[in-house]
């Protein structure tokens, strides 16, 4: 972000074996001050989505995210989360060429006029031999008989974005694409079509650059509709309202939508237009971005978002048009490889991580001449002292300079990685890019200790039993514990009583008379 600009950090949050829970997270900066808080009901199995919106510092910070434990939780080193927000030191440079002025260009050229984190060059023209240029800083135009769209590669490198309206081919000639093609692809550039097709007939040059293919006719009118994509991409629910935010829905209404003949590989759809009944509804390609080389090109596929800024019942939701201006090239400028103002990029593979876990390190250089091989310090409140990492040189089929190095941090916490390099001779300190790694702390033992049912049931299954759920317990017992009914056997062992036999009772009455005659005999009797 850039010193005062209202940066958007999102929290989302998710709860398991927890009932419906009320938390207030806390965002506080690197002291540990509170900045914001915020009130929310997190249902368990289910995310909670929330945006803090806070005026960006003038120095780079790391921010902390911390949730209290709740009764009954048992794990709570995931209860905080911290990102680092890097404050750009150079400003945003950024021409503007439009051939066919209206609401939007005026608009669009006055709002980033007013920016102090850009310094922008804006040229209208009006016929053959008028053309207007009006500088940042300034409130009346100068008038020209020549366009001064840039001529070589040098001069395109001196911006970071180009931005066209309609009729570029009032600007640009072969040699002039040729080097539009050169400062996005080798010198990470980005370039915006901001007013859908950005010629009239055909420019086949020009079509590399363009995240589309074109066929003829224009739509009504329509809504814009945020994408699954683009919320992925972190413009939508991050840096502007969420695709399910109803601020969507109210705006008024764009339209002049160029048809599009075919989406291109790679382009990524931020949002939809969508015009036509709830019946009859027809959805097309509204905004998009498309990478090419080190940079990136944009296409806005609309007309008419003027209207955001001048209806008072736009007014009412806010600032919508300044807000989805400045974020949108905010955001087209964060996702080229180079940022505002610097030569050298640093871009990782993974920004959060395991312990233990590699994270591979590029870098590439795009300014003049060959400068020495940059090292990479990494820092952390986990390290006694900062490190340094020894990049090496990646062959280049195109030619240009690019480095690689691996890191493998080994302990949990924030890591602080940035460029290091030696200013050129007789020049000043360059700015340099800084990348940062969470390294999250490992599950412990007994952090989590409640029942895993899938195991279970796949326990007793190898055995014969079944997995019973606690509420159908009972019912389990009473099923179960019921005495078992009589059973007769016709095998094994029989008892046949010998009692009701008739030799049974004759031999012990035989037994009984020779007794009694063996004592008359002997006068015993």
């Amino acid at each position: 972000a850039f010193p005062g600009q209202t940066v958007q950090v999102t929290a989302v949050l998710e709860s398991e074996g927890l009932d419906f829970i009320e938390v207030e997270p806390v965002l506080a900066d690197a002291d540990g001050r509170q900045l914001d808080s915020a009130k929310l009901k997190v249902r368990p199995g289910e995310r909670t989505i929330h945006t803090f919106s806070l005026k960006a510092p003038e120095q780079s910070t790391l921010l902390t995210l911390e949730v209290p434990g709740q009764d009954g939780e048992m794990r709570l080193s995931n209860n905080k989360a911290g990102v680092r927000l890097r404050i750009l030191d150079d400003k945003a440079r950024v021409f503007i060429a439009e051939g066919a002025p209206y609401w939007d260009s005026k608009f669009l050229a006055q709002l980033l006029r007013q920016q102090k984190h850009m310094d922008v060059v804006s040229v209208h023209r009006l016929s053959e031999s008028r053309w207007f240029r009006i500088d940042s800083g300034e409130s009346k135009p100068h008038e020209s008989h020549v366009d001064v769209f840039p001529d070589t590669r040098e001069e395109l490198m001196a911006y970071d974005l180009i931005i066209f309206g309609k009729n570029s081919e009032h600007f640009l000639t072969t040699e002039r694409i040729d080097h539009l093609r050169h400062f996005v692809s080798d010198q990470g550039g980005a370039v915006l079509f901001s007013r859908s097709k950005p010629y009239t007939g055909l420019m086949p040059d020009l079509a590399p650059l363009e995240p589309v293919s074109w066929k003829t006719g224009i739509t009504g009118e329509f809504k814009m509709v945020p994408s699954a994509d683009g919320q992925a991409a972190g413009l939508f629910g991050q840096a502007l309202p969420a695709p399910d935010s109803p601020v969507w829905a109210t705006l008024p209404k764009l339209k002049d939508a160029h048809r599009i003949d075919v989406v291109k590989p790679f382009t990524r759809v931020l949002a939809y237009g969508e015009m036509g009944t709830a019946a009859t509804q027809g959805r097309f390609p509204l905004l998009m971005v498309r990478r090419y080389g080190q940079g990136v090109t944009g296409l806005v596929n609309a007309d008419g978002l003027w209207k955001w800024d001048f209806f008072p019942e736009a007014r009412e939701l806010g600032n919508m048009y300044e807000e989805y201006w400045i974020q949108m090239i905010h955001w087209m400028l964060s996702y080229s490889e180079f940022l505002p103002g610097q030569e050298f990029s640093l871009n990782l593979s993974a920004s959060t991580i395991e312990p233990g876990t590699p994270v591979a390190l590029r870098m590439g250089y795009r300014g003049p001449g060959k400068p020495g091989t940059p090292m990479v310090e990494v820092s952390s409140p986990t390290l006694d002292e900062p490190m340094r990492l020894a990049p090496a040189e990646i062959p280049s089929d195109d030619g240009r300079l690019k480095w690689g190095a691996s890191f493998t941090p080994e302990e949990p916490g924030n890591y602080q990685l940035r460029l290091v390099d030696e200013a050129p001779p007789g020049g000043n300190p360059r700015s340099m890019p800084e990348a940062s790694i969470t390294v999250l702390p490992p599950p412990q033992e007994m952090d989590e200790l409640s029942a895993d049912p899938e195991f279970l049931r796949e326990f007793s299954a190898l055995s014969g039993g079944k997995l019973i759920p606690v509420n159908d317990f009972s019912a389990f017992l009473r099923d179960a514990l019921q005495p078992a009914p009589l059973e007769s056997r016709d095998r094994g062992v029989e008892w046949h009583s010998s009692w009701m036999r008739w030799i049974t009772p004759i031999l012990v009455l035989l037994c009984l008379a020779t007794e009694w005659w063996l004592r008359r005999r002997n006068g015993l009797v």
